[in-house]
């Protein structure tokens, strides 16, 4: 009986040790054996997230490039323009000490892609001397000379002839009215007409917006 009161008693003072001693192994073992992060795999997440967000940005340049070469487009045009009451519009520039104008009314302008023609006036004047007066058509591709009219001398009662027309056209393509930019004219007034140029510049703010986002 004495026997097995005195092992109780070991044990009982023991039992700590042990576990004590337990633990410490079990640290020693872990610090040994610590986990180790793959490089491989966080590289791969990196490079994985940077394709990401080149091809994102590449989508947002494509788009910032889309609408400004369409404002730039509307900007590039030759002449400033002057709105008018009644739906009326003036598109003005100087000239070698000439002002010219063009006058078109906003209510011949269509939307159909199919005819884009439209009827304006140019008027050239110098100072406070002569004026001459065109009355035009803009097609697709051409402009066409309807009328002229002189100062106080309105139109002409006689036809001007083919030959004095292709003259006139000449000296209007030197003047920035040229059939080549016929199309371009259209385009420019539709864009006014529906106000796109202040919509596209919006669209290149906000788009150019989120790419510095994303870069950042």
């Amino acid at each position: 009986m004495a026997f097995a009161s005195v092992l109780r008693k070991s044990a009982k003072y023991l039992a700590p040790a042990c576990i004590a001693t337990a633990c410490i192994a079990t640290a020693l073992n872990y610090s040994s054996h610590p986990v180790v992060n793959h490089p491989s795999s966080t590289a791969a997440k990196f490079r994985k997230a940077n394709a990401a967000d080149e091809s994102l940005l590449r989508h947002l340049e494509s788009k910032i490039q889309i609408f400004q070469s369409e404002v730039d487009a509307a900007c590039g045009f030759p002449f400033k323009m002057e709105d008018k009451k009644c739906g009326k519009i003036t598109l003005t520039r100087e000239y070698n000490g000439e002002l010219i104008k063009i006058d078109v009314d906003m209510k011949n302008l269509k939307d159909d892609q199919k005819d884009s023609s439209f009827p304006f006036v140019v008027s050239i004047t110098k100072g406070d001397g002569p004026w001459l007066e065109f009355l035009c058509t803009a097609m697709a591709d051409k402009i066409v000379i309807d009328d002229l009219n002189v100062n106080d001398y309105g139109k002409p009662e006689f036809y001007l002839g083919e030959k004095l027309k292709e003259d006139f056209l000449k000296y209007l393509e030197m003047r920035g009215i040229e059939a080549s930019t016929s199309n371009s004219l259209h385009k420019y007034m539709m864009s006014y007409k529906n106000n796109c140029v202040d919509v596209n510049r919006n669209r290149v703010g906000y788009f150019m917006t989120l790419k510095k986002f994303v870069e950042k």
